[in-house]
């Protein structure tokens, strides 16, 4: 989260956006170490600040102004779900067995 946060100010650039994110991928994927781990994740943040900022730049080209909070508060609503698994509810069984 730190990582994200940093790096918004940064987004201007949209083409940072895959680079960091699957930089800091390839950076885990290879790690031999807890180290190289940390790091391709801090990568991966960094990335991923970079994406939830021009998602936002775009609802806001996209969106009328009226409705934009509720745009954007649906998005920030689904980017907080994943992150935090203790307020997800569990999902109903399919199955009955």
């Amino acid at each position: 989260m730190i990582c994200s946060a940093a790096v918004i100010p940064w987004s201007g650039g949209l083409a940072y956006i895959l680079a960091l994110f699957t930089l800091g991928s390839v950076v885990c994927a290879v790690a031999q170490n807890m180290d190289t781990m940390l790091a391709g994740r801090g990568v991966q943040g960094a990335g991923a600040g970079v994406i939830f900022a021009a998602v936002e730049i775009i609802l806001s080209d996209m969106v009328p102004l009226a409705e934009r909070g509720v745009y954007q508060g649906a998005f920030s609503v689904r980017s907080t779900f994943p992150s935090s698994p203790s307020s997800v509810p569990p999902l109903p069984s399919l199955s009955t067995c």
